[in-house]
């Protein structure tokens, strides 16, 4: 199953793609493996949107990919 969010906030937004697959290798990127096609589209698409990219493994199936541009933050309030 793929989730799919787009949050803004004035002129900063956040896309969140999710999946509940097998998910990547949470050290692959620490081996100094050379980064799939999709990884680099991803990539691409970021620098060209001035964005920042976050990946998150999610235990024990899955992986969570972010692309943010701007100061995006949560829209939960913050604990006292």
């Amino acid at each position: 199953m793929i989730f799919i969010a787009y949050d803004v906030m004035g002129p900063d937004w956040r896309l969140t793609v999710s999946d509940n697959g097998v998910g990547k290798a949470a050290s692959a990127k620490s081996e100094g493996t050379t980064p799939g096609l999709g990884t680099s589209i991803v990539e691409a698409l970021a620098k060209q949107l001035n964005g920042e990219i976050d990946i998150s493994v999610t235990a024990p199936h899955g992986t969570t990919v972010s692309i943010t541009h701007g100061a995006f933050g949560s829209r939960l309030p913050k604990a006292a």
